[in-house]
């Protein structure tokens, strides 16, 4: 009786054992859901609809992609932070990840995600109507002098890349002026365009087509030489100091994803990143492609958040964690 019970207790072991790995092996069993914080028809949601569709083919599995704006990028970011760590909600993983560090009630931190691959990293670039009075950064930086508080600059939401650039912009300048949050760019660079506001930030792949047209018009590009293909000064040039502020957009989950599971969506997304049709859509888009394995992009993000930390000091938006 004894020798049957460990016989029946060893057989168990065995089926666990099996089962383990099969399971593992069968990711992705059904859809996986990739969430973009800013709202449709911005850059970040433009790029990441373009790789979902290229990596589906790799994955096995079609990519759902689901925009949950607001709060600045904080609603989409936080579902990220706290979904289920089995692979199936993603997410793309932004600068709003530093958000806690100017709104410490926000519910996550830069510890509650996995960090899976880097897909881009582009400048900003301050944009006016193409028929703007200001032809150059120095025209903008004037006017400002002359009436502080007046000008409205829009960004992408409260505490995000394009307000912090901005405001860095405006100290280096020793100008004022009035930020105006949206979720996203896509929505502020719409206002811009109705003469609603008076200058947006928006990242090149953002703003190229409209510049080209002659709809709008880019002053500088925060960056320490100029954008391909876009005929901008960078800032240094336009105003005389430096103030380099890049946008990354990066693929993340949930915090405690197994090991197995990241390197099935990293070897599926850089394939699909890799495709001639996804590289002629970033090319032609204006967004420039930067890989970054998971080691790579996580031991980037602990020197940007030491730097993020810093330079909100320096603007005083940082609040004790």
């Amino acid at each position: 009786m004894i020798f049957k019970r460990i016989l029946a207790f060893a057989a168990g072991i065995a089926i666990v054992l099996m089962t383990g790995p099969a399971n593992a092996q069968s990711y992705p069993s059904h859809p996986v859901t990739l969430i973009v914080p800013p709202g449709a028809g911005g850059g970040t949601d433009v790029l990441f609809r373009a790789l979902a569709k290229a990596t589906e083919p790799f994955l096995g599995q079609p990519v759902l992609v689901v925009n949950r704006p607001g709060a600045g990028g904080a609603i989409g970011t936080a579902e990220i932070a706290r979904a289920k760590p089995d692979g199936y909600t993603i997410g793309a993983v932004l600068q709003q990840i530093y958000l806690p560090m100017m709104r410490p009630e926000l519910t996550y931190r830069v510890k509650d995600f996995t960090y899976i691959m880097m897909v881009n990293t582009d400048p900003l670039v301050f944009t006016v109507k193409g028929d703007s009075k200001w032809k150059t950064m120095s025209d903008l930086i004037a006017a400002a002098k002359e009436a502080p508080g007046k000008i409205t600059i829009g960004n992408c939401g409260s505490g995000c890349n394009s307000h912090i650039a901005a405001a860095l912009m405006a100290k280096n300048a020793g100008i004022q002026l009035t930020y105006v949050p949206f979720d996203g760019h896509a929505p502020g660079r719409t206002a811009l365009l109705g003469g609603h506001l008076d200058v947006m930030m928006l990242t090149p792949g953002e703003a190229i087509d409209y510049i080209k047209s002659g709809q709008l018009r880019g002053l500088a590009v925060t960056a320490d030489k100029r954008f391909e293909g876009l005929d901008v000064p960078t800032l240094k040039e336009a105003a005389g100091f430096d103030v380099v502020g890049v946008s990354w957009r990066a693929i993340g989950g949930p915090a405690g994803m197994p090991a197995d599971v990241v390197a099935k969506l990293a070897d599926a997304f850089k394939k699909g990143m890799e495709t001639a049709d996804f590289q002629d859509f970033a090319k032609k888009g204006g967004f420039p492609l930067v890989y970054m394995n998971t080691a790579t992009m996580t031991a980037f993000i602990a020197k940007e958040s030491a730097a993020w930390e810093q330079t909100l000091k320096d603007i005083g938006l940082y609040k004790a964690q």
